[in-house]
């Protein structure tokens, strides 16, 4: 799980240094709107580890395993 919330921090990462490359040039309520967009994006990959350890959960209760105690 970890290399996948990896994955995805490095391909935001990659898009948010192009998109960086060109906020000086963009009017400025399409930065404000930019960043406002960005905090939420933030929050969301902040979040993602725990959303993904849910689904997982979710996953093997549904599939009959036993749910990982301590993790």
């Amino acid at each position: 799980m970890d290399e996948t919330t990896s994955g995805i921090r490095a391909v935001l990462a990659e898009l948010e240094s192009a998109v960086e490359r060109e906020l000086p040039g963009w009017p400025a309520e399409m930065k404000a709107r930019y960043r406002t967009a960005r905090r939420e994006w933030d929050e969301a990959v902040r979040r993602m580890p725990e959303c993904l350890d849910r689904a997982r959960q979710a996953v093997r209760e549904i599939a009959g395993e036993e749910p990982d105690r301590g993790r």
